[in-house]
């Protein structure tokens, strides 16, 4: 994660901090995560690739109580698959 260490309760999820809403995943067959915000998803936030498959970001951008979000990856398969 970007910036100063993110103390969070649980391990994976989403948790509202004070520094914003903290974002992480377990994913470790994937090569990219992101979190995309709001009802059309019109926000995508890609999260930042930790060590032993998790991923996770802390943003101000999903500050409202009650926000949609949507989990986005990319699967390394599929993006083999693509390249051919």
């Amino acid at each position: 994660m970007n910036g100063p260490a993110v103390h969070r309760r649980f391990p994976v999820g989403a948790e509202v901090l004070t520094a914003g809403v903290s974002f992480r995943v377990w994913a470790p067959r994937r090569r990219s995560v992101a979190v995309a915000i709001g009802l059309d998803a019109a926000v995508e936030i890609p999260l930042d690739a930790e060590s032993n498959g998790y991923f996770g970001v802390t943003t101000e951008r999903a500050q409202r109580r009650r926000s949609r979000v949507r989990w986005r990856h990319t699967s390394p398969m599929i993006a083999a698959r693509r390249r051919s």
